[in-house]
């Protein structure tokens, strides 16, 4: 993201889900992605069409951001880096209110969401 970047820690919420480490990461990484995309502004559609998933330094481009989540999402293990990239040059102006659909920015009102997220998936991955 041109104007800065958010990290999450997920490791605290990895150790909780135990064996189910790999599951909880593929399962997060996939829903917080899919949050901050469909909170993108749409006006042509070219924001929301620039987000690239990414796993330990590697991206991948497609038409469809949605697709291209889950199919690095299913990629990932715990241990793994997952990014959210985004390279359309005004996606810093979009985070920080230049648009009424999103006034409060996409990625910093999912991060906010993150710990329930994570507290949702681990109960549902817990027998």
């Amino acid at each position: 993201m041109s104007s800065g970047s958010f990290a999450v820690d997920v490791s605290a919420w990895v150790k909780k889900a135990g064996d189910k480490a790999d599951a909880f990461c593929r399962q997060f990484c996939a829903e917080v992605s899919e949050r901050v995309i469909e909170r993108t502004p749409v006006d042509t559609g070219f924001a929301r069409s620039q987000w690239q998933p990414g796993i330990n330094g590697s991206s991948s481009a497609s038409d469809d951001p949605f697709a291209a989540v889950h199919l690095a999402a299913s990629q990932m293990k715990s241990g793994d880096t997952f990014t959210l990239m985004n390279h359309c040059k005004y996606i810093g102006r979009l985070e920080y209110g230049w648009s009424q659909q999103a006034p409060n920015g996409m990625v910093r009102v999912t991060l906010a969401e993150a710990p329930d997220i994570a507290q949702k998936l681990i109960a549902a991955l817990k027998p």
